[in-house]
């Protein structure tokens, strides 16, 4: 259904002249995934409302996408596997959430501690739908670490002078983003043991 939406869109923007027929495809793929991102969005957003977790829901949201978006890691092949991955993901937050009361604090910062590691070591994780070159690498390293940084601060803070549940979110949306690491990392070494061995 996505598909068939962004293709007609696509195909409007050329008949309007806005776009050249030539360069549609590239077009038709970004239409794809602006609704595909805004189709999330709106099913986090009526979550959020009928479960009255908007704040933890935005904050989740925003950082967990900047997060994401430097560091690398796994994606679906499919919409729907991307669809049910990040519900999973975000559906567990608000259970862990509720569910963890008094210990929200200890799950915090044992989140804080495993993920630091993993994204301050491995990101960027490179994968054939993101791919990006030596210098752009080299850009999401420092421009991840810095956003580590800053949401472990927040992190702190939160837990100091503003609620559990906000340093929670935080500490998940760290967790979360390494967790989604780790199978690309994985791949990655095992796609770089085969290349080592074809060419011994």
């Amino acid at each position: 259904m996505i598909e068939d939406l962004a293709d007609e869109l696509s195909i409007r923007l050329v008949v309007n002249k806005i776009i050249p027929i030539e360069k549609r495809k590239y077009y038709t793929y970004g239409i794809e995934l602006i609704l595909h991102d805004l189709v999330i969005f709106l099913i986090v957003a009526a979550i959020a409302f009928i479960t009255n977790t908007l704040i933890i829901s935005a904050i989740f949201t925003f950082c967990f996408c900047l997060l994401r978006a430097y560091t690398g890691g796994y994606h679906s092949k499919s919409y729907a596997g991307c669809y049910i991955t990040t519900m999973v993901n975000y559906l567990s937050l608000l259970v862990f959430s509720s569910v963890l009361g008094e210990y929200k604090l200890y799950a915090g910062w044992l989140m804080i501690i495993l993920s630091i590691p993993v994204i301050w070591r491995f990101s960027p994780v490179r994968h054939k739908n993101n791919p990006f070159d030596e210098k752009e690498k080299n850009k999401y390293k420092v421009v991840a670490r810095i956003l580590v940084i800053i949401i472990s601060l927040l992190f702190v803070v939160s837990e100091l002078f503003l609620s559990d549940e906000i340093a929670f979110v935080l500490a998940w949306t760290m967790f979360a983003t390494a967790l989604l690491m780790l199978p690309a990392i994985i791949l990655q070494g095992k796609e770089e043991i085969s290349n080592e061995e074809t060419l011994s």
